[in-house]
């Protein structure tokens, strides 16, 4: 992130919730512009998720944890921490969802 750039969760941590989605929509888009590395797609759609499961967004925020353990098992392989980290957040999101069929393979995964 550039010198004086905020991220998504310094403005949620001020409760301007707007500009944090704004910031972590931008985020996944600028990430999404990287060659060759798919690291940074990865953690951005990760915070999205992550943003998104705060505001009760819960069927976006799925699918942007889902995208965040695409990119993390491609960029990292499918056994590595960012995979781990992305498949226990969807996983518990699954179960907050009471969508427990899906929950128990995608924590599995994480383990």
């Amino acid at each position: 992130m550039g010198k004086g750039k905020k991220s998504c969760f310094d403005f949620l941590n001020k409760g301007d919730l707007n500009s944090a989605r704004s910031a972590c929509s931008e985020a996944v888009r600028v990430a999404e512009t990287i060659k060759g590395d798919l690291s940074p797609l990865a953690q951005s759609s990760s915070n999205l998720g992550t943003l998104l499961s705060r505001l009760g967004e819960y069927s976006i925020a799925e699918t942007a944890y889902a995208r965040s353990l695409e990119f993390g098992g491609q960029a990292a392989g499918k056994d590595s921490a960012m995979a781990a980290l992305s498949a226990g957040a969807l996983g518990l999101l699954c179960v907050e969802t009471g969508k427990f069929d899906l929950a128990d393979p995608i924590q599995k995964r994480g383990i």
